[in-house]
C-alpha cells in the first residue's frame, strides 16, 4: 500500500491521459472523447467533491490504455467502508444511437480486460445519512501490467442531509439530448410546478442523472423554510442562468453557458452550502 500512495504523487501528469474523472454531465465516445453534445464549455476538474448525506454522487471515470495489454481496474477509499460504492461499465451505444446511455454494473473487482479499448464507468457513490462529516480518500486504480495509475480525491462528507427521495419513475429525455436535459426536467418540476411524464426507471446514465437532481429538489423543499419557496425560486432560477423565475419557466430551451451543460452543479452546489449551514 506504501507503494500506491507513493505512485498517487509521482504519476499526476502521466495519471491526467491514461486514467481520467468527469462529472456525470460529461459523456465520452468509444474512444474516451467527450461527445459533442456535452462539449461546450471546460470540464470541471474532479479533485475534492462534496457529498451531501443521504444521497448520491456520481463520477464518469474513462481509462485510455496507453498499449495493448492486461489492464485490472478497482477501486479504494479510506477510511474504508464510509461511502458505498458501486461501479457500472458504460455499454457502447446500441446501432442509430450516437452516444452511450446504458450502464452493466461491475461485480467482480478488479474488473479486468485485455486489448487497448477504451473503457469508460459509470461511478454510483451513496453517502449514508449518519456519516461522519469529514474527508475521505477515494481512488480510481488501475494496473497496466507494468505499475499502477491512479486518480486520487479527497471526497467532502458535507453536514447536510437530503430528504428521502420516493418516485415511480423518470422523465427521460432522448439519449441523444444534452445530459443536463433530465436535470433541467426536475428543477423545472420544482420551479416551474409542471407534473413529470414519468418512465419507469432503467439503469442507464439518464435516469440516473435525473434520479440524482431528484435528491436535489428535494433538497429545495426542505429549505424552504428558511427562505420561503418565493425567494428560493427566484435564486435558483438566478443561479441556473435566467433572470427570474418567470423567465427560467417561460423558456423551454435550455440556458445557454459558459460552463455547458455543467452549469447546473451550480445548483447543487448553492444546495449543498444551504443545507450544510
Amino acid at each position: 500500500m506504501g507503494l500506491l500512495w507513493i505512485l498517487t504523487f509521482l504519476l499526476p501528469c502521466y495519471a491526467a491521459e491514461p486514467l481520467q474523472i468527469y462529472t456525470e454531465f460529461r459523456r465520452l465516445d468509444v474512444k474516451g472523447n467527450v461527445v459533442a453534445a456535452d462539449a461546450e464549455g471546460k470540464p470541471r476538474e474532479v479533485l475534492s467533491p462534496g457529498l451531501i448525506r443521504g444521497g448520491y454522487h456520481s463520477l464518469r471515470i474513462v481509462v485510455r490504455p496507453p498499449r495493448n495489454g492486461h489492464y485490472a481496474m478497482m477501486l479504494a477509499q479510506n477510511p474504508e467502508n464510509s461511502i458505498q460504492m458501486k461501479l457500472y461499465r458504460e455499454l457502447p451505444p446500441a446501432p442509430g444511437v450516437s452516444v452511450p446511455d446504458k450502464l452493466d454494473l461491475v461485480t467482480k473487482s478488479p474488473f479486468e480486460w485485455d486489448g487497448a479499448a477504451v473503457h469508460v464507468f459509470w461511478l454510483d457513490l451513496f453517502t449514508p445519512a449518519d456519516a461522519k462529516v469529514q474527508r475521505v480518500r477515494i481512488e480510481a486504480q488501475v494496473h497496466d501490467g507494468n505499475g499502477w495509475i491512479i486518480y486520487p480525491m479527497e471526497v467532502r462528507v458535507l453536514a447536510g442531509i437530503v430528504p428521502r427521495v420516493r418516485t415511480n419513475g423518470v422523465q427521460a429525455p432522448p439519449p441523444a439530448a444534452s445530459s443536463d436535459t433530465a436535470a433541467r426536467l426536475a428543477l423545472r418540476e420544482y420551479l416551474c410546478e409542471e407534473k413529470p411524464r414519468t418512465t419507469p426507471a432503467g439503469v442507464n446514465a439518464r435516469s440516473f442523472i435525473y434520479r440524482n437532481a431528484q435528491q436535489d429538489v428535494a433538497l429545495a423543499r426542505s429549505l424552504q423554510l428558511k427562505w420561503t419557496r418565493e425567494k428560493l425560486t427566484e435564486r435558483l432560477a438566478q443561479t441556473a442562468g435566467a433572470e427570474t423565475g418567470a423567465a427560467f419557466c417561460a423558456s423551454q430551451s435550455p440556458i445557454p453557458s459558459p460552463m455547458g451543460p455543467e452549469w447546473y452543479l451550480k445548483v447543487r452546489d448553492f444546495l449543498y452550502r444551504e443545507a450544510s449551514h
